[in-house]
């Protein structure tokens, strides 16, 4: 699970709410969320059923309506060993990166789908 889209962007959403919960009731009001339940029982069974389209769309609607208001630091690790498209992974950082107060520090391999996409941004070479 880690390793794949859904992994990540469970992840990310696990990590961002957990450190400011009041942006809990922003993703549980999207529309991609209604009809869902948020009592504590409930809530905790749904998240498994996310599909990646839906926690896409929750991130988006964090990210892009919401977390500009923050300042928030990523820490993401091994994106060379990631099993889904890698092309769809870049994509998503992508649009993650044009948020302004949002800072991201990755770390993979030199594979030059990587090198290509973020060859402009900063690089540390080990």
């Amino acid at each position: 699970m880690q390793k794949s889209s859904t992994g990540l962007l469970r992840f990310l959403l696990y990590q961002i709410l957990g450190n400011l919960p009041n942006l809990i009731i922003i993703v549980a009001s999207h529309e991609v969320l209604s009809g869902l339940s948020f009592t504590s029982g409930q809530y905790i069974n749904t998240v498994a059923a996310w599909t990646e389209k839906r926690l896409r769309t929750a991130f988006r609607c964090l990210v892009h309506h919401r977390l500009s208001a923050h300042y928030i630091c990523l820490f993401i690790d091994g994106l060379d060993e990631f099993g889904g498209n890698q092309d769809n992974l870049v994509e998503s950082i992508q649009e993650m990166v044009s948020i302004p107060n949002v800072k991201y520090y990755l770390s993979s391999r030199p594979y030059r789908s990587f090198s290509d996409s973020f060859g402009a941004f900063h690089i540390l070479k080990l």
